[in-house]
């Protein structure tokens, strides 16, 4: 081969695969080796009591082809609140699209304030990027109603 293109475009060639291998080992890593991200939190009534029994669904996509009510297409998990209304996920970390969709099933809603507007959608957004050092993310108290 070095007889037809010549030693510099050889180098060249090298230095690419070198490149492209480096990349393709290292640089596409989606997820984080042995972490993990837990996404934990309470589902409430508009009186801030617990709601046992509702199934809740981790995703990282909805279809949106009705608006009103998306759906999941691919679940990563499904749980349902405990008696005091707590739920928990636990996922690999990931570098990338760190972003998820919680979805709760009718018929309940999320109750979502929108710039002081409440609003009502059968699920709402999630982002492992607000972890804390111990890769949990409290998502806190969600209000959910029967609609």
């Amino acid at each position: 081969m070095e007889f037809i293109w010549g030693k510099e475009k050889m180098r060249k060639i090298d230095h690419l695969v070198v490149l492209f291998l480096a990349f393709l080992f290292n640089g596409c890593q989606e997820f984080i080796h042995d972490s993990f991200d837990t996404f934990s939190g309470r589902l409430v009534n508009e009186s801030g009591q617990p709601i046992s029994g509702v199934e809740l669904v981790l995703t990282q996509e909805l279809d949106f082809t009705d608006f009103q009510n998306p759906v999941s297409i691919s679940s990563i998990y499904t749980v349902r609140t405990d008696l005091s209304g707590r739920f928990r996920f636990v996922v690999p970390s990931k570098n990338f699209n760190n972003f998820y969709y919680l979805q709760i099933k009718p018929p309940y809603r999320f109750e979502i304030d929108f710039n002081g507007e409440k609003n009502f959608r059968n699920y709402t957004e999630v982002f492992s990027s607000e972890r804390d050092a111990f890769g949990v993310v409290s998502l806190g108290d969600l209000t959910a109603v029967e609609k």
